[in-house]
């Protein structure tokens, strides 16, 4: 899978985990929710994937959507 700025992506045997690295809130932005559904679409090209978790670092898991470039 490509590299990413905003999650962090892995896999052990048919778990695949993809992490919010946007401590420590979280915020989500059109980046970040592009970067989600690539890796989410690159999951589902392959039959090695079973299930995803979808996690993330910091205080919270999402504390909105980020508003500050508008």
């Amino acid at each position: 899978m490509a590299g990413y700025e905003h999650i962090g992506v892995t896999q052990s045997g048919i778990i695949a985990t993809i992490e919010v690295r946007r401590g420590p809130n979280n915020f989500v932005d059109t980046d970040m929710v592009g970067e989600i559904a690539d890796a989410l679409e690159g999951f589902d090209r392959t039959s090695d994937v079973r299930g995803i978790v979808l996690c993330a670092e910091g205080k919270h898991f999402c504390a909105g959507a980020d508003f500050s470039n508008r």
